[in-house]
């Protein structure tokens, strides 16, 4: 855009819903600030189906910004950032209001939803995507391979990352299944391989021990180093092992153009089943039995697009 637009970012602090705006706030190049949401009840409850009085259930950092002055670019993720945005499209009509993931009412409340297409969410201002939006591109690649060259660049090769989530009601996973991603790495980075191992907020201690009981010494842990090597990991690895539970994961996994395992139990079900299910199908995904040389597909990157529908809306609104 000639002139970047200010914007706001509304989540409720979750990662995979902070980063996924921040991704697009950078692709827009917008001025960005963010703003973690904190609601009341039974607001905090009941929305997003009960949304009257919205500006009574919004506290925190976000309620005295209530009163303006407003940016012009809104995004908002996640359930209970819709009584954000519903809140301040009534407060202020000249927001241009963004939400992304499945809002769960009509998207008519919104100027636009980027939606999953694995989520049952449709209509005219609705643009859908196959994965979560992230960062991952050739040049985001470039700049975290080069500053982590000096500690991951000497490490032999092929380096195969493992990353580790934790069950969700859609997706359980048990100890054990976890266990089997990380024997699958373990063997595909082989004897002379390097093994680097990074978890999510959501992963229980006890799993964190059964990985480092598991895989021993020679792995490397995301923990022990001085900063959060994630970005240098996505740069860096060769393959991935990815467990099932989270679309963001498996979608930055994907980005990079790398192979990426993942194992898709049985007891997976509901939206990250058909999610997974047609990764596999259009061999996007490969199941932890299968061990190819190559394996080639387009990078999942989906964020600069996005940003251009949401661009050309902010130029006609300019206009």
């Amino acid at each position: 855009m000639d002139v970047a637009p200010t914007c706001w970012i509304v989540t409720d602090g979750a990662a995979g819903n902070v980063k996924q705006c921040e991704a697009l706030a950078d692709a827009l190049g917008a001025d960005a600030e963010a703003l973690t949401l904190t609601l009341r009840q039974p607001w905090a409850s009941l929305v997003p189906y009960w949304r009257a009085l919205g500006t009574l259930g919004i506290t925190g950092e976000l309620a005295p910004r209530l009163r303006g002055p407003w940016p012009e670019l809104l995004l908002t993720a996640g359930r209970r950032a819709v009584l954000a945005s519903t809140t301040i499209g009534r407060l202020a009509s000249n927001v241009y209001r963004v939400h992304l993931l499945d809002p769960r009412i009509d998207p008519r409340h919104f100027d636009r939803v980027v939606c999953p297409r694995h989520d049952p969410c449709s209509g005219p201002n609705v643009t859908r995507t196959r994965g979560s939006l992230h960062a991952v591109n050739e040049a985001s690649l470039a700049t975290w391979r080069s500053a982590w060259s000096g500690t991951l660049g000497d490490l032999p090769g092929p380096r195969v990352v493992l990353l580790v989530g934790a069950g969700t009601r859609n997706v359980p996973l048990s100890t054990e299944t976890i266990l089997q991603h990380a024997a699958t790495a373990r063997d595909l980075a082989g004897d002379s391989g390097s093994l680097l191992v990074t978890s999510s907020r959501r992963t229980p201690p006890e799993v964190s021990h059964a990985l480092r009981d598991r895989l021993g010494a020679r792995a490397h842990f995301a923990e022990d180093f001085d900063e959060n090597p994630y970005a240098g990991f996505l740069a860096w690895a060769d393959r991935f092992v990815v467990t099932p539970d989270s679309v963001n994961m498996v979608s930055e996994a994907l980005g990079t153009g790398r192979p990426v395992h993942t194992g898709i139990p049985d007891s997976v079900r509901g939206r990250p089943a058909k999610f997974l299910v047609g990764l596999r199908d259009d061999g996007m995904i490969l199941p932890l039995a299968e061990r190819p040389t190559e394996h080639h597909y387009g990078p999942l990157r989906e964020c600069a697009g996005v940003a251009t529908v949401i661009a050309d809306d902010l130029a006609r609104r300019r206009a």
